[in-house]
C-alpha cells in the first residue's frame, strides 16, 4: 500500500516539475548584455554593466526551492526576475560574476 502512495507521489512530483519547466522563461545572452524572456510577459533587454543591485532569494515551491535573482537598473521602475530553471541561467551567472 505504501508503494502505491510513493509511486503516485513521484508521478505527481514529476508532473509538477515538467509543468514548471514549460512555464519558465529563458535568458538569451547577447554581445552587449542579455535578454530576459518571461513566459507570460514582455521581453526585457538589459546590460550586465547597468545592473546596479541584485537581490537573491529562494522561493518555496513546496517540493523544491527555487533560487531567484531580482536585477535592478536605474532606468527601469521594476526589477527583472530570473530563476535557476530558466534556460541560460548558468551563462548569466558567469557574466554577472565577471562584473563583480
Amino acid at each position: 500500500m505504501i508503494d502505491f502512495f510513493v509511486t503516485k507521489y513521484r508521478q505527481l512530483d514529476e508532473f509538477v516539475k515538467k509543468r514548471r519547466r514549460l512555464e519558465t522563461g529563458r535568458i538569451n545572452i547577447q554581445d552587449q548584455g542579455f535578454e530576459i524572456i518571461p513566459p507570460k510577459r514582455n521581453r526585457c533587454n538589459a546590460s550586465s554593466a547597468r545592473v546596479n543591485c541584485i537581490n537573491a532569494f529562494k522561493r518555496d515551491l513546496f517540493t523544491i526551492d527555487l533560487i531567484c535573482f531580482e536585477l535592478y537598473q536605474d532606468e527601469l521602475d521594476f526589477p527583472m526576475e530570473v530563476d535557476e530553471q530558466m534556460e541560460g541561467w548558468e551563462l548569466l551567472l558567469a557574466i554577472l560574476l565577471q562584473q563583480i
